[in-house]
């Protein structure tokens, strides 16, 4: 992202928007949303009927995903909403690959 394309803003409800760190990366088939801010801000996560596993970006291999959550966020003038992967991460809070294209 471009620097003066704006704030990205990160909004778990209509009246509560937050500033994010956000990276978008085109070479991943993973949406993934911090779980430290899934549980910050009290957000709804649903369990999924079978976890599943996917290859994770430290040396823990794979990890187990149980849950997932659906925010909404914006950048400048582009809004979306995004089902997210609750997942351990410390170097954003979202991590958008390329599924949010077609969500």
């Amino acid at each position: 992202m471009s620097r003066g394309s704006g704030p990205i803003y990160f909004n778990p409800n209509a009246n509560q928007d937050k500033i994010c760190k956000l990276i978008i990366d085109g070479g991943s088939f993973t949406n993934a949303i911090s779980s430290d801010i899934v549980h910050t801000l009290s957000l709804s996560m649903r369990r999924l009927p079978m976890p599943r596993y996917m290859q994770w970006m430290n040396q823990s291999g794979m990890l187990k995903i149980t849950h997932k959550v659906r925010v909404k966020f914006s950048i400048g003038n582009y809004v979306d909403t995004v089902d997210y992967d609750v997942a351990p991460m410390s170097a954003c809070h979202l991590l958008l690959g390329r599924p949010w294209q077609f969500d």
